[in-house]
């Protein structure tokens, strides 16, 4: 065990906390931190990416209560021989065969 806290924090505001410990405890300055969802919260992950941590969290799923109408990735079906996706409520998107880099937003790259 590497760093612990008992402390009456809620697991969304105690990633970046812990990453900490475990950093100071090691005496290291970069280091890759795998998380459960009860840690994903971006803030928390921003602060561990300042403090020279790289997180692996999985993402919260999205309730079907806050979700104003969007769907969850899951609920859509994919046709490998047609190659769209259709969502739950049966409208279909048709791929372009283009990817796109999400790293230069204004001048994207296709692929």
């Amino acid at each position: 065990m590497v760093a612990i806290d008992i402390g009456d924090v809620n697991e969304t505001k105690a990633l970046n906390t812990m990453t900490k410990k475990v950093q100071d405890n090691l005496e290291i300055t970069e280091f890759d931190a795998i998380a459960d969802t009860g840690y994903h919260a971006g803030k928390q992950i921003q602060a561990c990416k300042a403090d020279g941590i790289t997180t692996y969290v999985s993402p919260k799923s999205t309730s079907k209560k806050n979700r104003k109408g969007k769907f969850s990735i899951s609920e859509f079906t994919y046709d490998t021989k047609a190659d769209i996706y259709t969502c739950p409520q049966g409208e279909t998107l048709n791929s372009s065969d283009k990817w796109y880099s999400k790293t230069n937003k204004k001048n994207r790259t296709v692929y």
